[in-house]
């Protein structure tokens, strides 16, 4: 028996293994909450929380910015809205 899964993770569906699909879904929590961590993080956990976040924004905006033509229509945004987003820096949403 599969155990239930923690609120925020992925799951690997297993029961289309055996046919080469695998589905990926998430349990959400009520409200739309992400998971707290431990109240008593630290000025530390912030910091870096922070930085992983910045680090996460500058890759994804990098990466937004090789998209081709094709692949941003894929994703329904135009160059201009490519250039925009991939122009903000890491510090900005």
């Amino acid at each position: 028996m599969t155990p239930l899964p923690l609120p925020g993770y992925a799951v690997i569906d297993d029961l289309f293994r055996g046919g080469g699909v695998v589905l990926l879904y998430f349990v959400a929590l009520r409200g739309g909450r992400q998971p707290r961590r431990e109240a008593a993080a630290g000025p530390i956990d912030r910091v870096a929380t922070t930085l992983r976040q910045w680090r996460q924004r500058a890759r994804a905006r990098r990466e937004l910015a090789g998209l081709d033509d094709y692949l941003l229509h894929d994703i329904g945004l135009s160059r201009s809205q490519a250039q925009y987003e991939s122009g903000k820096p890491f510090w900005r949403a």
